[in-house]
């Protein structure tokens, strides 16, 4: 309802017409100061209607429109500067990202972190068991070289057991990861 300018009644007192009530009600009803109220009654859009000194207030649509403004302010305050305009733009290229990642997936460009984790899992394993074969391999060539070679397969065994914590940063983390010394 537009803020206008309408006659009093005959006797000159200001009547409430349908579904309208005072803003001095409206301020009672909200638990709002009369300053309070004649404050929101001023800003445009405001469901108000003017009627000599009274103001009168669309009941059930200022309470709407009025609800409307507090969630608007409440979120230009979470997201100082940043227009609904913009805001739909970082989501339709983020939505974009989202399907470029998923296509470049089934195309096979990329893979997850999951799969990569696995794969190397299963390298290192397999250098494992090679590993543990040396001494055995080397065995002819007398105890002493394969004590030998069987300490340094621990050795290295260790090491790449401790790969992904030294080598392989965590995800989230950013700390650069170190290679093993």
């Amino acid at each position: 309802m537009p803020r206008s300018r309408e006659k009093s009644s005959k006797d000159g007192k200001s009547v409430p017409q349908k579904g309208e009530i005072s803003a001095a009600e409206m301020a009672q009803r909200l638990a709002m100061t009369p300053q309070a109220i004649g404050l929101w009654c001023k800003r445009p859009g405001a469901p108000v209607r003017v009627d000599g000194t009274r103001v009168w207030v669309a009941d059930g649509p200022f309470q709407r429109w009025r609800e409307k403004e507090l969630v608007a302010q409440a979120l230009k305050d979470l997201a100082p500067g940043v227009s609904l305009e913009e805001a739909r733009t970082r989501k339709a290229l983020a939505e974009a990202e989202i399907i470029e990642i998923e296509v470049a997936k089934k195309r096979g460009e990329i893979i997850t972190i999951e799969d990569s984790t696995s794969a190397l899992g299963v390298v290192l394993d397999r250098v494992t068991t090679l590993v543990r074969g040396f001494p055995s391999r080397l065995a002819h060539l007398g105890e002493i070289v394969e004590e030998a070679a069987e300490a340094e397969a621990e050795l290295i065994i260790a090491e790449l057991s401790e790969f992904s914590e030294d080598v392989l940063p965590v995800c989230g983390d950013e700390r650069p990861a170190e290679a093993p010394v």
